[in-house]
């Protein structure tokens, strides 16, 4: 028996092999990146600003009851309350901190939450840096001023 038609080999052709490409992701929104950013800046700027009324709060207590070495309760409650402010700008620094670790995990805002772990991890440093730079020059400068 033959067959109707005449074997010459296959009757297609092998396609080569294509590049396999990675799926494609669909931009993510910068939202919560950006969120991060603002709320290390606002903790920032309020940190360093309370770290420079609380620097020259204590020199000007330290010039004025430096000799009796008491007091006056009103001004220790005001020097509390400052501290009270200064852990509650920590306490945001460090939510912007999670923010920005969450933010650069995911892909929601990467530079934006990479700045803002920058900003959070420099924050105290640069805060403790103002105020001793200004507590050092108000008890420098301070008498001369009338500070």
């Amino acid at each position: 028996m033959s067959a109707p038609y005449p074997s010459s080999g296959p009757s297609w052709v092998p396609m080569p092999p294509q590049p396999v490409l990675p799926p494609t992701r669909a931009a993510r929104p910068a939202g919560l990146g950006i969120t991060a950013l603002v709320l290390v800046l606002v903790a920032l700027a309020a940190s360093a600003g309370t770290a420079w009324i609380g620097a020259t709060r204590i020199v000007d207590l330290t010039y004025r009851y430096s000799a009796s070495g008491a007091i006056p309760d009103a001004e220790a409650s005001a020097l509390g309350w400052l501290g009270l402010s200064q852990g509650l700008w920590a306490l945001l620094g460090l939510a912007a901190l999670i923010l920005g670790i969450i933010a650069a995990a995911t892909g929601r805002g990467r530079w934006f939450g990479v700045t803002a772990i920058v900003l959070a991890v420099l924050g105290p440093g640069i805060t403790f840096g103002v105020f001793f730079a200004v507590a050092n020059t108000v008890a420098e400068y301070g008498p001369v001023l009338g500070t």
